[in-house]
């Protein structure tokens, strides 16, 4: 199945998927420090990951997410998929991600308010940089590429932040040799097996 095919998934069972959250939120949980690319660095507050999948591996069980994971295993060329959690007053300041790739991201609660999003930095159509601001509503979603946009975030409504996030390789700019030189960048910035391993030791049954 393409990509696209599977967003129109995402926003057609949403009301699933979020509800698939609500009933096992408690589930594995990472925090910034738990990541090898210096994730905490630049962070004011606290947010946390419910890891999802780790390229093909589920790293929670499949029972528990169903319609999640019956998406996800359609989706082509992904890396990384977790549900992360903002809380509020946190802001996350402006960065790249070594990794590259693309990332999606799809609000399932968006806290209560207008006060949360992001800032990303492109190159528009004339050449120049041009920054834009997205604002988090449950149910909305937004497509980044964290590698070459310079990008903050922050949380300022009353309480926390839930967004499906997955990061991805964009399947019309495919070719082995480039997906190659992404999996690469990905493993050495997060270090994929030991991401894997503390997931597995963290697993609610």
């Amino acid at each position: 199945m393409r990509q696209q095919d599977c967003f129109k998934l995402f926003d057609k069972h949403f009301n699933h998927i979020k509800q698939e959250f609500l009933n096992h939120k408690n589930q594995t949980k990472l925090n910034q420090h738990d990541f090898s690319d210096g994730a905490g660095t630049y962070v004011k507050g606290e947010w946390y990951a419910i890891g999802i999948s780790c390229m093909d591996i589920k790293v929670q069980n499949e029972k528990l997410y169903p319609i999640l994971y019956s998406i996800l295993n359609k989706f082509p060329y992904k890396m990384n998929c977790a549900f992360m959690v903002v809380e509020p007053n946190t802001s996350i300041g402006t960065h790249k991600d070594k990794e590259g790739g693309w990332r999606y991201q799809l609000c399932i609660d968006d806290g209560g308010g207008d006060n949360s999003g992001l800032d990303y930095c492109f190159v528009n159509k004339d050449g120049w940089p041009q920054t834009e601001t997205h604002i988090f509503k449950t149910g909305n979603s937004i497509v980044i590429q964290p590698g070459i946009m310079p990008h903050n975030g922050w949380n300022n409504n009353k309480n926390k932040r839930v967004t499906l996030l997955l990061d991805f390789f964009n399947e019309n700019c495919y070719n082995k040799k480039l997906y190659n030189e992404y999996y690469k960048k990905y493993d050495n910035a997060f270090n994929l097996e030991q991401l894997v391993r503390t997931y597995e030791q963290r697993k609610v049954a």
